[in-house]
């Protein structure tokens, strides 16, 4: 299986896997059931629009590739923790996230004066 889509290894085992499968970006794409810019956006770091994959789309994409061992059983590889929903994040892990990716961030909370009412 590739590595944990929340791993720094992620990126160059996807690119990797694929290449030694002899299968264009377009036709993993095809075959995972994803549209056809994500598997760019899952390989190229550097890439403006960089992403990492949820678990499903992890799953279909070792599938794809035929790296899901039937031992497996179709769960996520365990050593690092399931990704958080934007939902279950908080401000910090977003802002967190956001930078890791390269996007410059600044949050300004309005100040309450003691004219405001709440």
């Amino acid at each position: 299986m590739l590595p944990h889509p929340h791993s720094d290894e992620f990126p160059a085992a996807l690119r990797a896997a694929r290449e030694a499968s002899g299968m264009s970006r377009a036709e993993l794409a095809r075959k995972a059931g994803i549209h056809a810019v994500m598997p760019r956006r899952y390989e190229e770091r550097d890439c403006g629009e960089f992403a990492r994959p949820s678990e499903s789309t992890y799953l279909a994409l070792n599938r794809a590739l035929g790296l899901m061992p039937e031992a497996q059983g179709g769960a996520m590889p365990s050593g690092e923790p399931a990704p958080l929903t934007l939902k279950e994040a908080s401000i910090e892990q977003i802002v967190g996230e956001l930078h890791r990716r390269g996007v410059q961030v600044s949050l300004t909370f309005p100040c309450r004066t003691e004219n405001q009412v709440p």
